[in-house]
Protein backbone atom coordinates (compact mmCIF):
# COMPACT_ATOMS: atom_id res chain seq x y z
CA UNK A 1 0.00 0.00 0.00
CA UNK A 2 1.04 3.39 -0.76
CA UNK A 3 2.13 5.88 2.14
CA UNK A 4 -1.14 8.14 0.32
CA UNK A 5 -3.23 5.36 0.69
CA UNK A 6 -2.57 4.57 4.33
CA UNK A 7 -2.44 7.80 4.95
CA UNK A 8 -5.98 8.24 3.70
CA UNK A 9 -6.59 5.71 5.48
CA UNK A 10 -5.38 6.23 8.61
CA UNK A 11 -7.48 9.99 8.41
CA UNK A 12 -10.60 8.15 7.47
CA UNK A 13 -10.51 5.69 10.20
CA UNK A 14 -9.61 8.54 12.56
CA UNK A 15 -12.75 11.04 11.25
CA UNK A 16 -14.58 7.38 11.42
CA UNK A 17 -13.96 7.52 15.79
CA UNK A 18 -14.39 11.29 15.91
CA UNK A 19 -17.37 11.39 14.37
CA UNK A 20 -18.18 8.34 16.59
CA UNK A 21 -17.24 10.29 20.01
CA UNK A 22 -18.77 13.40 18.92
CA UNK A 23 -22.01 11.54 18.17
CA UNK A 24 -21.59 9.35 21.39
CA UNK A 25 -21.58 13.20 23.36
CA UNK A 26 -24.58 14.75 21.59
CA UNK A 27 -26.90 11.53 21.89
CA UNK A 28 -25.91 10.26 25.21
CA UNK A 29 -29.20 10.29 27.14
CA UNK A 30 -29.50 12.90 29.78
CA UNK A 31 -30.14 11.52 33.11
CA UNK A 32 -33.66 12.01 34.18
CA UNK A 33 -35.29 11.99 37.96
CA UNK A 34 -38.97 11.67 39.15
CA UNK A 35 -39.61 13.43 42.35
CA UNK A 36 -42.59 12.70 44.52
CA UNK A 37 -42.89 15.49 47.23
CA UNK A 38 -46.51 15.21 49.98
CA UNK A 39 -48.78 17.74 48.60
CA UNK A 40 -48.35 19.85 52.33
CA UNK A 41 -45.12 20.62 51.70
CA UNK A 42 -45.71 22.01 48.12
CA UNK A 43 -47.25 25.22 48.73
CA UNK A 44 -46.02 27.81 45.89
CA UNK A 45 -42.89 29.26 47.74
CA UNK A 46 -41.55 25.91 47.91
CA UNK A 47 -42.65 24.95 44.45
CA UNK A 48 -40.84 27.94 43.25
CA UNK A 49 -37.51 27.28 45.40
CA UNK A 50 -37.64 23.73 44.17
CA UNK A 51 -38.15 24.90 40.37
CA UNK A 52 -35.39 27.05 40.58
CA UNK A 53 -33.16 24.02 41.99
CA UNK A 54 -34.20 21.73 39.41
CA UNK A 55 -32.27 24.71 37.06
CA UNK A 56 -29.38 24.57 39.46
CA UNK A 57 -29.19 20.52 38.54
CA UNK A 58 -29.77 20.68 34.83
CA UNK A 59 -26.94 23.31 34.67
CA UNK A 60 -24.50 21.79 37.39
CA UNK A 61 -25.05 17.95 36.92
CA UNK A 62 -27.06 17.71 33.60
CA UNK A 63 -29.49 16.06 35.72
CA UNK A 64 -32.89 16.85 34.64
CA UNK A 65 -35.92 16.90 37.73
CA UNK A 66 -39.67 15.83 37.09
CA UNK A 67 -42.02 16.71 40.18
CA UNK A 68 -45.38 14.78 41.17
CA UNK A 69 -46.86 15.83 44.51
CA UNK A 70 -48.49 13.41 46.16
CA UNK A 71 -51.93 14.21 48.37
CA UNK A 72 -51.79 13.38 51.97
CA UNK A 73 -55.23 10.35 51.38
CA UNK A 74 -53.16 8.61 48.57
CA UNK A 75 -49.57 8.59 50.03
CA UNK A 76 -49.63 5.04 51.62
CA UNK A 77 -51.84 3.28 48.02
CA UNK A 78 -49.08 5.54 45.75
CA UNK A 79 -46.10 4.01 47.79
CA UNK A 80 -47.86 0.03 47.77
CA UNK A 81 -48.58 0.80 43.85
CA UNK A 82 -44.50 1.83 43.19
CA UNK A 83 -43.43 -0.95 45.60
CA UNK A 84 -45.35 -3.45 43.63
CA UNK A 85 -44.74 -2.13 39.94
CA UNK A 86 -40.61 -1.07 40.91
CA UNK A 87 -41.55 2.10 39.12
CA UNK A 88 -42.81 5.10 40.00
CA UNK A 89 -40.14 7.41 41.58
CA UNK A 90 -36.25 7.94 42.23
CA UNK A 91 -36.47 10.35 44.85
CA UNK A 92 -39.90 10.61 47.19
CA UNK A 93 -40.69 12.29 50.70
CA UNK A 94 -42.07 11.15 53.54
CA UNK A 95 -43.51 12.11 57.21
CA UNK A 96 -41.46 11.27 60.03
CA UNK A 97 -42.43 8.48 61.69
CA UNK A 98 -44.48 5.44 61.31
CA UNK A 99 -44.94 6.22 57.66
CA UNK A 100 -41.17 5.78 56.87
CA UNK A 101 -40.82 2.74 59.03
CA UNK A 102 -43.56 1.21 57.02
CA UNK A 103 -42.66 2.10 53.58
CA UNK A 104 -38.99 1.11 54.09
CA UNK A 105 -40.11 -2.60 55.38
CA UNK A 106 -42.18 -2.59 52.11
CA UNK A 107 -39.10 -2.32 50.07
CA UNK A 108 -39.48 1.73 48.97
CA UNK A 109 -36.49 2.35 49.44
CA UNK A 110 -32.73 1.54 49.25
CA UNK A 111 -30.37 1.97 52.19
CA UNK A 112 -28.11 4.77 52.53
CA UNK A 113 -25.66 4.16 54.65
CA UNK A 114 -22.27 4.46 52.31
CA UNK A 115 -23.56 7.72 51.00
CA UNK A 116 -24.27 9.71 54.43
CA UNK A 117 -22.38 8.59 57.32
CA UNK A 118 -23.30 9.47 60.92
CA UNK A 119 -20.03 11.93 61.12
CA UNK A 120 -21.29 14.00 58.31
CA UNK A 121 -25.32 14.25 58.63
CA UNK A 122 -25.27 12.71 62.29
CA UNK A 123 -25.96 16.18 63.65
CA UNK A 124 -28.69 17.06 61.56
CA UNK A 125 -32.28 17.56 63.14
CA UNK A 126 -34.27 14.22 64.02
CA UNK A 127 -31.16 12.02 62.26
CA UNK A 128 -31.03 9.43 65.13
CA UNK A 129 -34.89 9.63 65.28
CA UNK A 130 -35.06 8.51 61.43
CA UNK A 131 -33.11 5.43 61.86
CA UNK A 132 -34.77 2.38 61.48
CA UNK A 133 -32.83 -0.77 62.66
CA UNK A 134 -29.81 1.44 62.64
CA UNK A 135 -29.86 1.69 59.36
CA UNK A 136 -30.10 4.90 56.79
CA UNK A 137 -33.21 4.37 54.68
CA UNK A 138 -34.62 8.53 54.73
CA UNK A 139 -32.33 11.52 55.22
CA UNK A 140 -34.52 14.70 57.03
CA UNK A 141 -35.15 17.48 54.65
CA UNK A 142 -36.93 19.94 56.45
CA UNK A 143 -38.93 20.43 59.38
CA UNK A 144 -42.13 22.78 60.02
CA UNK A 145 -43.03 23.78 63.20
CA UNK A 146 -46.62 23.09 64.41
CA UNK A 147 -48.12 26.65 65.25
CA UNK A 148 -51.47 28.67 65.10
CA UNK A 149 -51.84 30.92 61.84
CA UNK A 150 -54.09 33.39 61.59
CA UNK A 151 -56.10 35.95 59.20
CA UNK A 152 -54.60 39.58 60.29
CA UNK A 153 -57.39 41.09 57.91
CA UNK A 154 -59.94 39.43 59.92
CA UNK A 155 -58.86 40.13 63.28
CA UNK A 156 -58.84 43.69 62.58
CA UNK A 157 -62.49 43.45 60.85
CA UNK A 158 -63.15 42.04 64.11
CA UNK A 159 -61.56 44.74 66.24
CA UNK A 160 -58.46 42.38 67.60
CA UNK A 161 -54.86 43.56 67.90
CA UNK A 162 -53.37 41.49 64.67
CA UNK A 163 -50.03 41.55 65.99
CA UNK A 164 -50.61 40.14 69.85
CA UNK A 165 -52.20 36.36 69.19
CA UNK A 166 -53.14 35.21 72.87
CA UNK A 167 -50.56 33.19 74.93
CA UNK A 168 -53.65 31.56 77.31
CA UNK A 169 -56.40 29.55 76.27
CA UNK A 170 -59.37 31.88 78.26
CA UNK A 171 -57.42 34.66 76.01
CA UNK A 172 -57.53 32.38 72.55
CA UNK A 173 -61.55 31.63 74.12
CA UNK A 174 -62.35 35.59 74.05
CA UNK A 175 -60.63 35.96 70.65
CA UNK A 176 -63.10 33.10 68.75
CA UNK A 177 -65.76 34.55 70.54
CA UNK A 178 -65.14 37.79 69.46
CA UNK A 179 -64.82 36.87 65.98
CA UNK A 180 -67.73 35.30 66.09
CA UNK A 181 -70.11 37.98 67.08
CA UNK A 182 -68.35 40.01 64.77
CA UNK A 183 -70.01 37.24 61.95
CA UNK A 184 -66.30 35.83 61.41
CA UNK A 185 -66.24 32.32 61.28
CA UNK A 186 -62.94 31.29 63.99
CA UNK A 187 -61.45 28.28 63.41
CA UNK A 188 -60.48 26.31 60.08
CA UNK A 189 -61.53 23.33 59.86
CA UNK A 190 -61.48 20.44 57.55
CA UNK A 191 -61.72 16.67 59.14
CA UNK A 192 -62.92 14.80 55.82
CA UNK A 193 -59.95 12.73 56.33
CA UNK A 194 -60.00 12.89 60.44
CA UNK A 195 -56.51 14.69 60.08
CA UNK A 196 -57.46 17.92 61.28
CA UNK A 197 -59.00 15.89 64.69
CA UNK A 198 -55.66 14.18 64.49
CA UNK A 199 -53.51 17.23 64.12
CA UNK A 200 -55.54 20.05 67.22
CA UNK A 201 -55.21 16.53 69.35
CA UNK A 202 -51.73 16.12 68.84
CA UNK A 203 -50.38 19.01 67.76
CA UNK A 204 -52.48 21.63 70.37
CA UNK A 205 -53.77 19.42 73.16
CA UNK A 206 -52.13 16.31 73.97
CA UNK A 207 -48.15 17.64 74.02
CA UNK A 208 -49.47 20.43 76.59
CA UNK A 209 -50.55 17.93 79.36
CA UNK A 210 -47.28 15.69 79.45
CA UNK A 211 -43.81 16.08 80.10
CA UNK A 212 -42.66 13.42 78.38
CA UNK A 213 -44.14 11.87 74.92
CA UNK A 214 -43.55 8.21 76.29
CA UNK A 215 -45.71 9.30 79.50
CA UNK A 216 -48.31 10.83 76.66
CA UNK A 217 -48.35 7.37 75.05
CA UNK A 218 -48.61 5.46 78.39
CA UNK A 219 -51.25 7.42 80.57
CA UNK A 220 -52.81 8.68 77.51
CA UNK A 221 -53.76 6.36 74.63
CA UNK A 222 -52.29 2.65 76.20
CA UNK A 223 -52.41 -0.14 74.13
CA UNK A 224 -56.23 -0.01 74.35
CA UNK A 225 -56.74 3.63 72.97
CA UNK A 226 -59.33 4.16 75.80
CA UNK A 227 -58.98 7.95 76.88
CA UNK A 228 -59.68 7.71 80.03
CA UNK A 229 -56.67 9.81 81.63
CA UNK A 230 -58.41 12.71 83.63
CA UNK A 231 -56.19 15.25 81.37
CA UNK A 232 -57.46 14.01 78.38
CA UNK A 233 -61.11 13.75 79.84
CA UNK A 234 -60.18 17.75 80.18
CA UNK A 235 -58.60 17.90 76.52
CA UNK A 236 -61.63 16.03 75.30
CA UNK A 237 -63.68 18.80 76.86
CA UNK A 238 -62.23 21.76 75.65
CA UNK A 239 -62.19 20.50 72.60
CA UNK A 240 -65.83 20.08 72.72
CA UNK A 241 -66.23 23.49 74.00
CA UNK A 242 -65.19 25.03 70.96
CA UNK A 243 -67.56 23.04 68.75
CA UNK A 244 -70.56 23.38 70.58
CA UNK A 245 -69.90 27.30 70.79
CA UNK A 246 -69.90 27.26 67.01
CA UNK A 247 -66.40 27.82 66.75
CA UNK A 248 -65.23 25.44 63.61
CA UNK A 249 -66.02 26.14 60.39
CA UNK A 250 -69.70 24.97 59.19
CA UNK A 251 -69.95 21.38 57.21
CA UNK A 252 -66.38 21.07 58.61
CA UNK A 253 -66.18 17.52 58.50
CA UNK A 254 -66.77 16.98 54.74
CA UNK A 255 -64.08 19.35 53.74
CA UNK A 256 -61.21 17.70 52.47
CA UNK A 257 -58.29 18.19 54.88
CA UNK A 258 -55.46 19.87 52.32
CA UNK A 259 -57.84 21.96 50.92
CA UNK A 260 -59.12 23.72 53.83
CA UNK A 261 -55.36 23.95 55.30
CA UNK A 262 -54.65 27.33 53.97
CA UNK A 263 -57.88 28.19 51.40
CA UNK A 264 -60.15 28.85 54.32
CA UNK A 265 -57.49 31.32 55.96
CA UNK A 266 -56.96 32.87 52.08
CA UNK A 267 -60.60 33.13 51.19
CA UNK A 268 -61.63 35.51 54.29
CA UNK A 269 -63.85 32.02 55.26
CA UNK A 270 -62.04 31.30 58.76
CA UNK A 271 -59.65 33.53 60.60
CA UNK A 272 -57.82 31.11 62.34
CA UNK A 273 -56.02 27.48 61.63
CA UNK A 274 -55.66 25.97 65.20
CA UNK A 275 -53.45 22.94 63.77
CA UNK A 276 -51.36 24.75 61.06
CA UNK A 277 -47.14 25.09 60.57
CA UNK A 278 -44.70 27.60 58.86
CA UNK A 279 -45.81 25.95 55.70
CA UNK A 280 -49.45 27.46 56.43
CA UNK A 281 -47.94 30.33 57.35
CA UNK A 282 -46.08 30.99 54.07
CA UNK A 283 -48.67 30.06 52.03
CA UNK A 284 -50.86 32.66 53.16
CA UNK A 285 -48.36 35.23 52.99
CA UNK A 286 -47.30 34.75 49.60
CA UNK A 287 -51.57 35.10 48.64
CA UNK A 288 -52.24 37.99 50.84
CA UNK A 289 -48.66 39.66 52.32
CA UNK A 290 -47.11 39.59 55.12
CA UNK A 291 -49.48 42.02 56.41
CA UNK A 292 -52.11 40.05 56.69
CA UNK A 293 -50.32 36.66 57.56
CA UNK A 294 -49.65 35.93 61.17
CA UNK A 295 -48.22 32.88 62.87
CA UNK A 296 -48.04 32.35 66.52
CA UNK A 297 -47.23 29.12 69.56
CA UNK A 298 -50.00 27.78 70.34
CA UNK A 299 -52.37 28.94 72.81
CA UNK A 300 -50.99 27.10 76.40
CA UNK A 301 -53.76 25.28 78.62
CA UNK A 302 -51.77 23.16 80.48
CA UNK A 303 -48.20 23.01 82.00
CA UNK A 304 -46.70 20.45 79.54
CA UNK A 305 -44.09 19.98 76.69
CA UNK A 306 -45.20 23.28 74.41
CA UNK A 307 -44.71 25.83 77.28
CA UNK A 308 -41.17 25.64 76.10
CA UNK A 309 -41.23 23.88 73.38
CA UNK A 310 -42.20 24.34 69.69
CA UNK A 311 -43.26 20.82 67.68
CA UNK A 312 -41.32 19.90 64.42
CA UNK A 313 -42.59 17.84 61.64
CA UNK A 314 -39.68 16.51 59.73
CA UNK A 315 -40.29 15.94 55.79
CA UNK A 316 -37.11 12.89 54.46
CA UNK A 317 -35.93 12.18 51.24
CA UNK A 318 -35.73 8.57 50.66
CA UNK A 319 -34.55 6.74 47.24
CA UNK A 320 -36.06 3.84 45.49
CA UNK A 321 -33.81 0.70 44.85
CA UNK A 322 -35.28 0.27 41.39
CA UNK A 323 -34.02 3.50 40.57
CA UNK A 324 -31.63 3.19 37.33
CA UNK A 325 -29.49 6.21 38.79
CA UNK A 326 -29.00 6.04 42.58
CA UNK A 327 -25.81 8.17 42.34
CA UNK A 328 -27.30 10.83 40.28
CA UNK A 329 -29.91 10.75 43.15
CA UNK A 330 -27.56 10.87 46.15
CA UNK A 331 -26.35 13.56 44.36
CA UNK A 332 -29.48 15.51 44.01
CA UNK A 333 -30.35 14.40 48.03
CA UNK A 334 -27.23 15.37 49.10
CA UNK A 335 -27.58 19.33 47.48
CA UNK A 336 -30.98 19.71 48.56
CA UNK A 337 -28.90 18.80 52.27
CA UNK A 338 -26.30 21.29 51.63
CA UNK A 339 -25.97 24.59 53.21
CA UNK A 340 -26.89 26.60 50.35
CA UNK A 341 -30.19 25.11 49.52
CA UNK A 342 -31.36 24.93 53.05
CA UNK A 343 -30.99 28.48 53.65
CA UNK A 344 -32.54 29.14 50.45
CA UNK A 345 -35.43 27.24 51.18
CA UNK A 346 -35.55 29.12 54.43
CA UNK A 347 -35.74 32.41 52.92
CA UNK A 348 -37.75 31.34 50.01
CA UNK A 349 -40.26 29.16 52.02
CA UNK A 350 -39.67 29.62 55.87
CA UNK A 351 -39.34 25.98 55.95
CA UNK A 352 -37.01 24.61 59.22
CA UNK A 353 -33.50 23.84 57.96
CA UNK A 354 -31.92 20.46 59.17
CA UNK A 355 -28.83 21.28 58.34
CA UNK A 356 -27.25 22.76 62.03
CA UNK A 357 -25.22 25.03 60.00
CA UNK A 358 -27.92 27.71 58.47
CA UNK A 359 -28.40 31.07 60.25
CA UNK A 360 -31.93 31.44 61.12
CA UNK A 361 -30.89 35.45 61.48
CA UNK A 362 -31.21 35.22 57.58
CA UNK A 363 -35.15 35.02 58.05
CA UNK A 364 -36.06 38.81 58.16
CA UNK A 365 -39.61 38.61 59.40
CA UNK A 366 -38.85 38.40 63.40
CA UNK A 367 -41.81 36.17 64.17
CA UNK A 368 -40.65 33.47 62.37
CA UNK A 369 -37.22 33.84 63.34
CA UNK A 370 -37.95 33.81 66.85
CA UNK A 371 -40.06 30.71 66.23
CA UNK A 372 -37.14 28.74 64.23
CA UNK A 373 -35.06 29.53 66.99
CA UNK A 374 -36.76 28.17 69.79
CA UNK A 375 -37.71 24.94 67.63
CA UNK A 376 -33.69 24.41 67.04
CA UNK A 377 -32.93 24.53 70.48
CA UNK A 378 -36.38 22.88 72.05
CA UNK A 379 -37.90 20.62 69.26
CA UNK A 380 -39.14 17.59 70.25
CA UNK A 381 -39.09 15.14 67.36
CA UNK A 382 -39.71 11.95 68.63
CA UNK A 383 -42.84 12.63 69.07
CA UNK A 384 -44.01 11.21 65.71
CA UNK A 385 -41.58 8.69 65.65
CA UNK A 386 -43.45 6.93 68.91
CA UNK A 387 -46.80 7.39 67.09
CA UNK A 388 -48.68 3.88 65.41
CA UNK A 389 -50.74 4.26 62.20
CA UNK A 390 -53.48 2.60 65.01
CA UNK A 391 -52.80 5.22 67.34
CA UNK A 392 -53.73 7.87 64.57
CA UNK A 393 -56.94 6.15 63.35
CA UNK A 394 -58.03 5.31 67.00
CA UNK A 395 -57.78 9.68 67.42
CA UNK A 396 -59.11 10.04 63.70
CA UNK A 397 -62.38 7.86 64.63
CA UNK A 398 -62.82 9.13 67.99
CA UNK A 399 -62.74 12.79 68.39
CA UNK A 400 -65.44 13.03 65.42
CA UNK A 401 -67.78 10.83 67.13
CA UNK A 402 -67.48 12.67 70.27
CA UNK A 403 -67.99 16.17 68.36
CA UNK A 404 -71.07 14.76 67.13
CA UNK A 405 -72.29 13.69 70.69
CA UNK A 406 -71.04 10.10 71.12
CA UNK A 407 -70.05 11.80 74.69
CA UNK A 408 -72.17 15.03 76.53
CA UNK A 409 -70.12 18.22 77.68
CA UNK A 410 -71.69 16.53 80.90
CA UNK A 411 -70.73 13.25 80.86
CA UNK A 412 -66.55 14.48 79.77
CA UNK A 413 -67.47 16.81 82.89
CA UNK A 414 -68.76 13.81 85.42
CA UNK A 415 -65.89 10.90 83.86
CA UNK A 416 -63.10 14.39 84.44
CA UNK A 417 -64.78 14.43 87.92
CA UNK A 418 -64.60 10.61 88.34
CA UNK A 419 -60.94 10.51 87.21
CA UNK A 420 -59.45 12.97 89.49
CA UNK A 421 -61.52 11.59 92.76
CA UNK A 422 -60.22 8.08 92.15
Amino acid sequence: MSKIKLFCAVAVVGVFIALSSLGACVFAERVKLDMWFLADIWTKPYEAFMNEFKEDMLEKHDIELTFKTIPAANLDEMFITAAMSRKGYDIASDWQGPTVALHAEAGNYMVLDEYFSKEEYGNFVTWDDLLIDGKVYVVPLVGFPFTVVYNKALFRQAGIDPDHFPRTWGGFLKVCEKLKQAGITPLVFGDKEGYASECIMDQVLFWQAFDSVKQEMKEVVGPEGTYTHPKVIEMLGLYKYLYDKGYFMEGGMSFPFEEWYVAGLVGDKAAILLYGSSLGYSGLKAERGIENAGMAPHPIWADGLLNTAVPVLTHTLGIAPWTKHPEESVTVVKELLSSKYQTKALVDSETFPTNPNVNMDVIEDPNVRDLLNRMRYHTTPQLYALYSHAVWQAQAKNVPLFLLGEITAEEAGARMDAAKSQ
